[in-house]
């Protein structure tokens, strides 16, 4: 009997912190958002509309930001695609240039992208394409063309 009383004292409190961890676990689950592996789209959403901001107006790019960006290569272009159709209207200039931000990132690497698809820029090409015919700004063409050569040369090595 006094055996089976230590067993039972034991185990509760073994048992009570489970439930608590896995309670801990589903609360957190609920509170987080999507990961953006789940939602590139989003993803690209939001860093080409401007994303978080530094207090002097300057885009922070977070390691996790470009992490991300770097492993999308050509699926980077084809959510953007997306998110410019969805908008209906051209780009700007500041929003053309974090769309250049994006596609240097997402090429800058092409060797560490996991779909092998992802890794030829055909959708970057149309995009940069759709993004020269939109400008009149011949800077921004400038850094089109300059984006489009770097791709090229990264596909290269």
């Amino acid at each position: 009997m006094l055996a089976h009383v230590l067993y039972i004292m034991r185990t509760i409190p073994a048992l009570f912190l489970a439930l608590l961890a896995a309670a801990a676990g589903s609360a957190q689950a609920k509170d987080k958002p999507a990961h953006p592996d789940k939602d590139p789209i989003s993803f690209i959403k939001s860093y080409i509309d401007g994303g978080t901001h530094d207090g002097a107006g300057h885009q922070l790019v977070t390691g996790f930001d470009e992490k991300r960006i770097i492993r999308m290569g050509d699926a980077s272009a084809v959510a953007i695609v997306q998110v410019l159709d969805e908008e209906g209207a051209k780009p700007d200039k500041a929003k053309s240039e974090r769309i250049l931000d994006v596609l240097h990132m997402a090429f800058e690497r092409p060797s560490v992208v996991p779909n092998p698809a992802d890794r030829k820029p055909t959708a970057a090409f149309q995009l940069l394409d759709r993004l020269k015919q939109a400008s009149t700004n011949s800077d921004l063409n400038q850094e089109i063309e300059s984006v489009r050569s770097d791709i090229i040369a990264n596909r290269a090595r």
